[in-house]
């Protein structure tokens, strides 16, 4: 039996309001490192970069994370649409994920 891999979540205290944050990054992905998401923004790190995050504005980051973990789901039982690259691209597309 496959347990399937959980999202990290942090709960960050500031002065004025709690803001939660999940990091992705147990799946398989040539392109995509990690996914992370917090309020109004999503963080992508490229396997081709390691070292720096990709900074996107997002106004809808529930819906891309039930997207995103639908893939996710797809990537671990290695089925069709289970690329994170490929649904990175298409989102960045769509205009789901803009440049910061």
């Amino acid at each position: 039996m496959r347990v399937f891999p959980k999202p990290v979540e942090n709960i960050i205290l500031t002065s004025n309001s709690f803001k939660k944050m999940t990091l992705y990054s147990n799946f398989f992905s040539s392109a995509i490192e990690s996914v992370e998401t917090k309020e109004n923004e999503v963080f992508i790190t490229y396997s081709s970069n390691l070292e720096k995050n990709y900074a996107y504005n997002c106004e809808n980051v529930p819906q891309f994370t039930n997207n995103l973990c639908s893939v996710l789901i797809s990537n671990e039982l290695q089925q069709d649409g289970g690329s994170v690259g490929a649904f990175v691209s298409q989102s960045r597309k769509d205009g789901v994920l803009i440049d910061q």
